[in-house]
């Protein structure tokens, strides 16, 4: 069988996440040495490695092994995407409260509170949409080098 995929994943998995060899083996119960070897491709882990290896990065077995997952990156379009939308709620917000003066009623009255609080999201909506673009346009452009190498 060809695991060629699994090496590269837990790679990826490891280093995108943080994680030291030492933390996987503490919280898989492996030891740190095998899962060098299954990440250096010199072993291939059996099958109750591979399991404890799915569970602590949250992936299924078919995926670890048969998916490059350097280019299945769901969490990070997800978190884009839910950017997006939370940006675009701003935008909504923008067009509906910018015109409105929230000044008339006390400082501690609940419509000035909230009316501070939309300014507050108001003023840095306009910087959202370019940062998840350039955010985007950076972890694509990051994911076609890594293809290229």
């Amino acid at each position: 069988m060809n695991l060629s995929n699994l090496a590269v994943n837990l790679s990826h998995l490891r280093t995108t996440h943080g994680y030291a060899y030492e933390d996987i083996a503490a919280a898989t119960g492996l030891s740190a040495r095998h899962i060098k070897r299954y990440e250096s491709e010199f072993d291939d882990p059996p099958v109750a490695a591979l399991r404890k290896l799915c569970e602590f990065f949250e992936v299924k077995p078919d995926d670890l092994i048969f998916t490059d997952l350097r280019r299945e990156s769901p969490a990070i379009d997800e978190l884009i995407n839910s950017c997006r939308e939370h940006a675009d709620v701003l935008e909504d917000i923008r067009d509906r409260y910018q015109s409105q003066d929230f000044s008339e009623y006390p400082i501690d009255h609940p419509e000035a509170v909230f009316g501070r609080g939309i300014q507050m999201m108001l003023d840095y909506s306009d910087e959202v949409v370019p940062l998840l673009d350039e955010l985007a346009h950076f972890y694509h452009a990051t994911m076609k080098k890594q293809d290229v190498n």
